[in-house]
């Protein structure tokens, strides 16, 4: 019917100007972000906002998630997760990023501090993806997910997912993976 056919013109109207909207958004918030970090860090933060939508979730808007991980980024290299309450919570959005690591995957062995020589998470067979429990005194407990498909170094991605605990709670789950 007519009033069918004007419904799908509207409708992608509609579409077309929610797609303008988001690019637009988008070509600002990478405007400020060149202009504050420079192109190199604001690219990089731009392609893992792309990569992990549920950075942008995590904050009011685009322009927010995409200022905190350049932010970390300049400053560590690192992108730091909000704190969530418990290992479980952390362990699911670190299983969500790195995805299915393959039916080859290996357990990861601590190298540092209380982890050190014992099973602290997994990772892919090459070695390239993994999470792994850690501990430091700024960060408390956390997961690190770690991704060297893009090379070492400024070309690695690397996120902390903070959650409620203390170093007892990091020995109470090094005993639980190392069962």
């Amino acid at each position: 019917s007519v009033v069918t056919a004007n419904f799908q013109i509207v409708k992608g109207i509609l579409k077309n100007a929610l797609i303008a909207e988001k690019l637009v958004d988008g070509l600002k918030v990478y405007t400020q972000l060149a202009k504050k970090f420079g192109p190199k860090i604001s690219q990089k933060a731009i392609k893992i906002l792309r990569a992990n939508p549920s950075l942008v979730e995590q904050e009011k808007d685009l322009a927010s998630a995409a200022n905190k991980v350049a932010d970390n980024l300049r400053k560590t290299n690192e992108i730091i997760f909000s704190k969530v309450a418990t290992f479980e919570q952390a362990r699911n959005k670190a299983l969500q990023l790195v995805g299915d690591l393959g039916p080859n995957s290996r357990p990861y062995t601590g190298r540092l501090g209380i982890g050190r020589g014992k099973i602290v998470g997994r990772q892919s067979y090459d070695g390239l993806i993994r999470w792994r429990l850690d501990y430091d005194p700024n960060k408390g407990p956390h997961i690190n997910v770690e991704n060297f498909s893009k090379g070492k170094k400024s070309r690695a991605i690397k996120i902390a997912i903070p959650f409620e605990g203390n170093l007892s709670t990091i020995e109470s789950l090094l005993r639980h993976l190392n069962k």
